[in-house]
């Protein structure tokens, strides 16, 4: 910039799809300080009468995408099938790990996915919140599952990249239940006033034949077999 008055002034740099790389050290010394925006300003610059001040640089590097997405696993295979939608609501943060600080944070939409745009080179990991009553399909690609939170493993993001961290697949586990009454008049229908049997053995068996879950009826009677993942029991 030529023909300045003397006074402060301070460079304003724009680099579209780019964020910069100063360090504490160049940005002491006027250069463009270190962001992760595609804009960055210099400190104050005092322009004496007649002078001139030189090596007001900028560091700029390409940054990156991070994208995902989650859908709903109906059959429990890990896969993702032509009939299966895809599942808003899940909350996806992005962390840096170095620091293990959360840097970005975004929520599904209709389509399931989610994207970190501006994302500058490092190693990152994606934590993924599912909406409340769903947990992960067995299999997922993650590092960490538990209570419906799950982390990926550290990917490596380079300059210009994008990157495709993680597609899983998540649902809502089952239940069966039922009770065991006395059948007093034997004509077969559980009467408000029928007595539970207590002590009664219940096994649930999965499509193999294989018994999975056992219970004991106590004095109600019921049972009840939670978190079930789809597929056929008898």
């Amino acid at each position: 910039f030529e023909g300045l008055a003397p006074g402060a002034y301070s460079v304003r740099f724009t680099a579209r799809g780019r964020c910069f790389s100063g360090t504490s050290a160049t940005a002491s010394r006027g250069c463009a300080p270190r962001t992760d925006e595609e804009v960055s300003q210099t400190k104050e610059l005092t322009v004496a009468m007649g002078g001139s001040l030189g090596d007001i640089d900028a560091g700029v590097v390409q940054t990156a995408t991070v994208s995902g997405r989650i859908f709903e696993d109906s059959d429990g295979d890990g896969a993702m099938g032509a009939s299966e939608r895809m599942l808003p609501g899940v909350t996806a943060e992005l962390i840096f790990v170095d620091s293990n600080r959360v840097l970005q944070q975004t929520v599904t939409a209709s389509d399931g996915a989610f994207v970190f745009a501006s994302v500058r080179p490092g190693s990152y990991s994606v934590r993924v919140t599912l909406p409340d009553g769903y947990v992960f399909t067995a299999g997922a690609p993650l590092e960490s599952a538990r209570d419906g939170e799950g982390t990926t493993a550290p990917v490596q993001v380079d300059a210009g990249a994008a990157v495709d961290a993680l597609e899983c697949g998540a649902l809502i586990m089952g239940s069966v239940s039922g009770v065991v009454w006395d059948d007093a008049d034997y004509n077969g229908l559980c009467e408000e006033d029928a007595d539970g049997v207590r002590g009664a053995v219940i096994e649930l068996l999965n499509a193999d034949g294989n018994v999975v879950q056992t219970q004991t009826t106590l004095r109600t009677g019921a049972f009840a077999f939670e978190q079930l993942m789809p597929g056929s029991y008898s």
